[in-house]
């Protein structure tokens, strides 16, 4: 009997759905009739990859393109979705809602390092902070997915890749517009809207879109509480277009995202005391507090674009502002029963971009092309974090009784506050240049010259509380604490005052002047092939990673001393493929190899126990480090149109691997934490420099009929796999799964109005994609004065990540006007 999984391979292998991101660009000419449409063909993909309009098929570079069309056809509403449609990238978003992780070609990014993403995130080309595209799917015209270095043509540097996304423009001919609503038995409800409105007839034009989003969070409840998860996220955008002459033009977007999470962390164990066992699949959090998070993101884009003498110039801005406050239950493995253990975050962010180039006209006939610019970038990070700290004599009732939870005294915990300030400026200048060697042969290079500053402080304070001591610990003559002027909370025991003091203070400062490269090379074989092969670099700038307590904060052991400061780092990569489109445009196939080394990669190596000699206890935490690390893989995408039938699949594999560096890492003895590096923490040689799959892979289809009464129905599948995990670094291995979504509708042959019903996770595949090896504990607020609450094994409950549920929805659009 085959599995579901097989099942639905066979199905779609057989012809019946398969497809990828480029299933909307698959056309079929207009029919009247049921008979199969023979004149389908593959329409032409249009990228800006390069920075000017061209053919897909003609970039010597691995791009993926997820259209409006694909967008809506799938109904995909959170930006992590397209991680469905575009193997080999991964996209998470934490519990608080405030951090993103985007990663791809086998290097895993985690922005808890500190570190500059490894893949860039644009917004109507403007380099912006990715919390605003995760917030903010709505009123999209394309996102390109480029994979390999870039910064040579646009914005930042980055080694894996960047994801550049457009809004819909302003038409300035045309009243237009849409509405479409979404809703699914989860608690999902997604309604967006759009209107656009030509203010001047062919000169000025502008539009109005939002998106008001309601779902279950992470879909993760509480046995301690009865509070539901939610998260709320309204959003709009105002856009204008200004057509001044036909040699200038003036746009401009405005974005406000407001989004409230309320949620749980997820855990998995056999826990402690008279706590049930909890599987990953039951979804569950033992939390007695619910996370409360608030996200406000402003957004201004703009863009100048001006014919002078017969050459382009362009000017591209933007302004950023980013707030969030988020209070969290730290006790999420339940030590301390209806004890509150809050952190509280406020942090902010600005950024301001700018970037003016020049470059030649888009006359294609030309045998060459060049483009010279100037960029500058400026951003500033502010935190305040306030954590529980040590829980003091006193904090559980009187010291001369048994600790009595149910008497917390939140005086006699001393709260750690931090502040957090980081400063980064980025100068430089750029230019490319593209050669027609021949009428088959184009060269193409591109070099940038950066100069970078950055720095960073931290500071740490102990706050003040109380400790509730016998008065002749005071002093052995006292007789009681009001000698002394001491209040007292229980008989026999004095309060007394513990000033704050600074525990840590840092700060960091680096200055570097890379230049990184790109070049590549392509022939059109044919009229139909393309190959091309190209090299390229990449730089992130140096960082610092401050925050370890005990004797591996300030050690002189450079092995040690390498996880708090992070030398630059930089990447080389090399790649070649092929482009080919069917004579008939009926089939497509576009496949790359590549191979990547990096030189001092910085990495994030999660959970690892290090002796905390300032308490005295095992704590853990998640390191930076940096290595040098290669990676190799290919990438895939092939499609093909037959009749009414739209067939295509996409492939990646990516193979990440640490050379000989060493990292931080977890080793026992009958399960006790042991040390190797001077007793403080254990490095060991190599690993994975990625904590994804090595295979991944999209299959998604569409069959269609044209009726008489001006009808069209529709089915459509979309099928995405993930391999065998055995990267994750915690001792789990995930199996192979693949998740399959299912759509079925019927819409009106002008696209006027459409109703799709669809089911997600179909066949309810249940995979945990992550869980930790160590139990939460709280070791470092009771280890002071109660040792006596941290249960031998800690909670033994572990944080865990486990595939969403299935869900089944419906989907109403109509639109009006060209849109």
């Amino acid at each position: 009997m085959k599995t579901p999984n097989k099942t639905l391979m066979a199905v779609g292998l057989g012809g019946v759905m398969l497809s990828s991101p480029y299933a909307a660009t698959l056309t079929h000419a207009a029919t009247d009739n049921v008979t199969p449409n023979q004149s389908a063909t593959i329409e032409e993909v249009v990228v800006t990859a390069r920075r000017q309009t061209e053919s897909l098929q003609h970039v010597p570079n691995s791009i993926n393109v997820v259209s409006a069309e694909s967008i809506n056809d799938l109904k995909l509403t959170e930006f992590t979705d397209l991680e469905s449609v575009v193997p080999g990238l991964t996209l998470s978003q934490d519990g608080s809602g405030t951090q993103t992780d985007t990663s791809m070609r086998g290097v895993s990014f985690d922005a808890s390092s500190t570190a500059p993403p490894t893949v860039a995130m644009y917004l109507n080309d403007a380099p912006v902070q990715s919390l605003f595209l995760y917030d903010s799917l709505f009123d999209i015209g394309q996102i390109e997915v480029l994979r390999g270095p870039q910064g040579t043509t646009r914005g930042v540097s980055a080694p894996s890749g960047a994801l550049t996304v457009t809004t819909r423009k302003p038409n300035t001919s045309t009243m237009e517009g849409y509405i479409q609503g979404l809703m699914t038995n989860n608690d999902s409800h997604n309604v967006q809207a759009g209107i656009n409105i030509p203010l001047i007839p062919d000169k000025l034009a502008m539009r109005i879109a939002g998106v008001t989003d309601t779902n279950d969070a992470n879909s993760v409840t509480s046995i301690n509480n009865s509070e539901d998860p939610a998260q709320d996220t309204n959003a709009g955008r105002l856009s204008v277009l200004y057509e001044a002459t036909p040699e200038l033009t003036l746009q401009t977007t405005y974005t406000s995202i407001d989004k409230k999470l309320q949620s749980y962390n997820q855990v998995s164990g056999s826990g402690w005391g008279n706590q049930p066992i909890l599987k990953p699949e039951q979804r569950y959090s033992v939390q007695d507090g619910i996370s409360d998070v608030d996200v406000d993101l402003e957004v201004v884009t703009a863009q100048i674009d001006a014919q002078v003498f017969g050459h382009q110039l362009t000017y591209v801005g933007s302004y950023q502002e980013a707030s969030t406050y988020a209070l969290e239950d730290t006790d999420a493995g339940n030590i301390l029963p209806g004890v509150a253990v809050p952190m509280v975050t406020t942090s902010g962010k600005n950024e301001n971009t700018h970037e003016l180039r020049l470059s030649s006209s888009s006359d294609h006939e030309r045998s060459f092309h060049y483009t010279v610019g100037a960029f500058y970038d400026e951003a500033k990070t502010t935190a305040d974090v306030g954590m529980p700290g040590p829980l003091m004599s006193g904090a559980f009732g009187s010291p001369a009784a048994a600790p009595d939870l149910d008497a917390f005294d939140s005086r006699y915990q001393l709260p750690i506050t931090t502040n957090i300030n980081y400063l980064s400026k980025e100068t430089s200048v750029f230019a490319n240049v593209t050669f027609d060697l021949n009428d088959r042969t184009e060269l193409s290079a591109g070099l940038r010259h950066i100069w970078s500053e950055f720095s960073s402080n931290l500071d740490t304070e102990l706050q003040s509380g109380l400790l509730a001591i016998p008065p002749s610990f005071i002093n052995p003559l006292l007789p009681n604490c009001a000698s002394a002027q001491l209040s007292s909370t229980y008989p026999g025991f004095c309060d007394l005052p513990l000033p704050s003091s600074n525990v840590l203070g840092a700060s960091f400062e680096a200055d570097e002047t890379p230049t990184i490269y790109n070049l590549s090379l392509s022939y059109q074989a044919t009229s139909d092939l393309m190959l091309y092969a190209t090299t390229g670099t990449a730089y992130r700038p140096p960082i610092s990673s401050p925050g370890l307590q005990g004797d591996l904060a300030a050690n002189p052991n450079p092995e040690l001393n390498s996880l708090t400061f992070h030398p630059k780092e930089s990447s080389t990569n090399y790649e070649m493929g092929f482009k080919w489109t069917s004579p008939n445009q009926k089939a497509r196939v576009n496949a790359t190899i590549y191979y990547q080394t990096f030189e001092d990669l910085t990495t994030l190596v999660p959970n690892v126990n290090y002796l905390n000699t300032a308490t005295g206890q095992i704590s853990t935490n998640d390191f930076t480090a940096s290595v040098d690390a290669e990676v190799s893989g290919f990438e895939l995408d092939a499609a093909m149109v037959w009749g009414n039938f739209d067939l295509s699949t996409q492939v990646s594999y990516a193979n990440g691997n640490i050379d000989d560096s060493l990292i931080p890492c977890n080793t026992d003895s009958n399960g006790v934490p042991t040390f190797n590096t001077e007793g403080l923490i254990s490095l060991c040689p190599g690993g994975s420099s990625s904590r994804d799959p090595l295979w991944s892979a999209s299959l998604q289809g569409q069959y269609s009929l044209a009726l008489d009464n001006g009808i069209e129905v529709y089915t459509r599948a979309l099928l995405s796999y993930k391999g065998d995990n055995n990267n994750l670094g915690n001792g789990l291995s995930v199996d192979s799964y693949t998740i399959t979504n299912l759509y079925a509708g019927l819409r009106s042959q002008t696209g006027q109005w459409e109703i799709t019903a669809f089911v997600r996770n179909l066949f309810e595949t249940e995979r945990t994609l992550d869980r930790n090896n160590y139990a939460y504990d709280l070791n470092n607020s009771l280890g002071v004065s109660f040792p006596q609450l941290i249960p031998p094994t800690g909670s033994g409950l572990y944080h865990s990540e486990v595939t969403a549920p299935r869900e089944v929805g419906i989907s109403v659009n109509y639109r009006w006007g060209n849109n």
